[in-house]
């Protein structure tokens, strides 16, 4: 949610230096960047604990595959061993590292 707030201030401060908007004009555009960053993380919770994908990382809960040393299905194929989360790294990226970048 956090990125996704970012990433509407930076496009704000783009309207406002380089496309000239005046303060209603960007008013008109503010709830579809709170709809977004209000959907976005509701979306990626519910997928998460939907998918099994919140688990112990050793120190906190978070976006993981368990238990910790299994195998993912992704990586080892049919060999995979995790009871919960499986392909977790996946998500992970898909859902947090990208957003973020």
């Amino acid at each position: 949610t956090a990125a996704m707030y970012n990433a509407a201030l930076a496009f704000f401060y783009f309207l406002t230096i380089n496309r000239k908007w005046n303060g209603s004009q960007l008013l008109k555009m503010q709830p579809f960047f709170h709809i977004n960053a209000i959907l976005w993380g509701l979306g990626t919770a519910i997928a998460c604990l939907a998918l099994t994908l919140f688990n112990d990382t050793g120190w906190c809960c978070w976006i993981r595959a368990a238990p910790l040393d299994c195998k993912e299905t992704f990586w080892y194929g049919s060999e995979g061993t995790c009871t919960r989360g499986d392909n977790a790294t996946i998500y992970k990226f898909v859902l947090y590292y990208i957003p973020v970048w």
